[in-house]
């Protein structure tokens, strides 16, 4: 902290891992039951980073047919643990959801 009281962001550095460790957690993290279940894919990921993705299909929504929260929450929880499970120490994490507007028009 600076004396005026601002705060300096510092970047994690963070250590790529060993490449037989790199594959093993790659597997782990592309056979996750709940990412499969869900219809989502791991597109990436790295020590600190990943992106998951998947098809909203009418099982996923709620019932006023827009994506369940739910389903948005568990694909940022999954997306999450393998961006953390990536680094060798403890990472903070934090995380919020916030809906905009309702998809209902009879309101």
């Amino acid at each position: 902290m600076n004396d005026d009281g601002t705060v300096i962001a510092v970047p994690i550095e963070i250590d790529e891992l060993p490449s037989e460790g790199r594959e093993r957690l790659d597997e782990l993290f592309r056979s996750d039951p709940l990412m499969h279940q869900l219809g989502g894919s791991l597109v990436s990921w790295s020590p600190g980073q990943s992106t998951v993705t998947a098809a909203i299909d009418k099982s996923h929504t709620n019932f006023i047919g827009g994506g369940h929260g739910g389903i948005l929450f568990s694909l940022g929880d999954i997306a999450m643990s393998f961006a953390s499970n990536g680094v060798r120490k403890t990472m903070p994490g934090n995380t919020n959801q916030y809906f905009l507007s309702p998809r209902c028009a009879s309101w």
